[in-house]
């Protein structure tokens, strides 16, 4: 790279895998609208994001995201609930290892499920360590 002080052709600095593009976040049983996710993969470390609108449910299943772009290493790594159109707070978002899920959880380690985001919009951002090729 010409103009990058330090950095040579074969050195450690160069990235391995560099790659953006698109996702498509699905969740079990429910319909989902005003689907947008992408990704950056910068080497091991993928940056993801997402928004979706929820239908209207009262179901009190576990809310997960599923079709990240690449499996998640060993070990989980978090994520930030950017948005909401409703009330819930504390969530916590957390890619889990060897899938390709990102799961939400309520304060005290409690299930947020799909009632819980009942008919809102939801903004997720997060980066997970990957160990695809």
């Amino acid at each position: 790279p010409t103009g990058v002080t330090g950095a040579t052709a074969g050195g450690s600095e160069i990235l391995d895998h560099y790659e953006e593009g698109t996702w498509t976040p699905v969740v079990a049983g429910l319909t989902l609208s005003s689907v947008g996710a992408n990704y950056t993969r910068i080497g091991d470390m993928v940056h993801y994001g997402l928004t979706v609108t929820m239908p209207t449910t009262t179901a009190t299943t576990h809310l997960k995201f599923t079709g990240l772009p690449f499996s998640v290493a060993g070990a989980n790594f978090g994520g930030s609930l950017i948005y909401t159109g409703g009330s819930v707070t504390a969530v916590q978002v957390i890619a889990v290892s060897s899938s390709d899920d990102v799961q939400l959880y309520k304060a005290g380690a409690a299930f947020a499920t799909y009632a819980d985001f009942n008919g809102v919009i939801v903004r997720i951002s997060g980066v997970y360590k990957t160990d695809a090729a």
